[in-house]
């Protein structure tokens, strides 16, 4: 069951709750998108990790023999969500340390009209990026699935394998591909396309960000793609 953060502990950390979201649990937000305030004035990712606390995150106490890598299994959440939550560097971990384990998922809305990608969980928009969308309208609008995850990925186009690196790879750094053949949300090597929509029909962020991105949210996460 996903557990929502008390509104009143969101609003003391600055975070913005929209009229218009309303979160049905383990699902995507039922509202079109985030309103423009919200996604403005949201308050960021150390903001809202600092919210967590024993009422909306399970605090995981740390056995010998663990790793980051079998507790963010255990829990299906990502290596560098654990890391980033908790203040960790270098995934040094030891027995009897507590770690900080977010209850709600994450959701991702991306907002066609206004060129945004919203990190969302409990109701609230944690961060909001700039994105490029697809040319002549060919991003779809519905709701998805992170599919796969990949790192310097290949891009496979009209018959040609093109690797990580070459000029003519616009994936950029990461790929987070949706339940959606060829569609996922990625990086760029063209980041004066941000903003724009000048894609084939994916998501683009630029590479910091969907770096950023790609550490926080696994396989399973809910995306819906809206026009507002």
């Amino acid at each position: 069951m996903a557990v929502l953060i008390p509104a009143a502990v969101l609003a003391a950390a600055g975070f913005v709750i929209s009229s218009r979201m309303k979160f049905p649990s383990s699902s995507v937000p039922e509202a079109a998108a985030p309103s423009a305030a919200a996604a403005t004035n949201a308050p960021g990712l150390s903001s809202y990790f600092k919210t967590l606390n024993e009422t909306n995150a399970d605090i995981y106490t740390v056995q010998a023999g663990d790793t980051l890598t079998k507790i963010s299994k255990q829990y299906n959440v990502t290596v560098g969500l654990i890391a980033s939550a908790n203040s960790i560097k270098n995934d040094a971990i030891w027995p009897g340390m507590k770690l900080k384990i977010m209850k709600e998922h994450w959701n991702i809305v991306v907002d066609k009209t206004h060129f945004t990608l919203d990190l969302m969980a409990g109701g609230a928009v944690v961060k909001s990026y700039a994105v490029g969308l697809g040319k002549e309208n060919s991003t779809p609008v519905g709701d998805f699935k992170i599919a796969s995850r990949l790192k310097n990925p290949t891009w496979y186009h009209d018959g040609k394998v093109i690797p990580f690196g070459n000029p003519d790879n616009p994936l950029g750094t990461r790929w987070m591909g949706f339940d959606l053949k060829s569609y996922g949300v990625h990086g760029t090597i063209a980041p004066e396309s941000i903003g724009k929509a000048e894609s084939l029909g994916c998501i683009r962020m630029l590479n910091a960000d969907v770096e950023e991105l790609f550490e926080l949210v696994p396989v399973g996460t809910n995306i819906r793609i809206v026009e507002s």
